[in-house]
């Protein structure tokens, strides 16, 4: 357990860590009762006896419902590029926790490459190939510009498995 405190903004932030926060968990939530104390000898709050503006109480519940794919574009099935083009992938998710999505494809059948695009568009790649593509992650959609040379690529395993390198 860690308890961090900015006096400037007078905030503090307490992480149970992940041995109290289980015990939370199993036992279906905490109630916590606060008061606060200043240098002067003021005080909010009592704990004797304890009111209802003092009273926190939280239950917890695990999320145990599976993501739902809302969509992804463009459909399934063949596509037709011009020479300028390049493959634009859209996929909307829903999840109360959703944060990653995983890819995997195969440019060449010897050596399948996953990557996952997180939803933070701070950071939202995984894997160096892909760190120049387009890539957005917002509310739950991705938008994944795969660029010229992978889009290429992906032409190029049209043919027959003879073209793949």
């Amino acid at each position: 357990m860690t308890v961090d405190y900015d006096a400037t903004e007078q905030v503090w932030t307490i992480d149970f860590g992940d041995v109290i926060t289980d015990k939370f968990i199993t036992n279906g939530g905490i109630t916590f009762y606060m008061v606060l104390k200043d240098l002067a000898g003021n005080t909010w709050g009592s704990m004797s006896p304890t009111t209802d503006a003092n009273t926190y109480i939280y239950t917890i519940e695990l999320d145990e419902v599976a993501p739902v794919m809302e969509d992804v574009l463009p459909a399934e099935g063949a596509l037709l590029f011009g020479p300028d083009d390049t493959l634009v992938l859209t996929v909307d998710a829903a999840d109360l926790n959703l944060y990653e999505l995983e890819i995997d494809h195969i440019l060449n059948p010897t050596q399948p490459y996953e990557f996952s695009v997180y939803a933070s568009e701070t950071d939202p790649y995984d894997g160096a190939l892909f760190a120049s593509a387009g890539v957005t992650a917002t509310e739950q959609v991705w938008t994944i510009d795969f660029g010229d040379v992978i889009t290429d690529k992906f032409i190029t395993m049209v043919g027959s498995p003879s073209t793949w390198s």
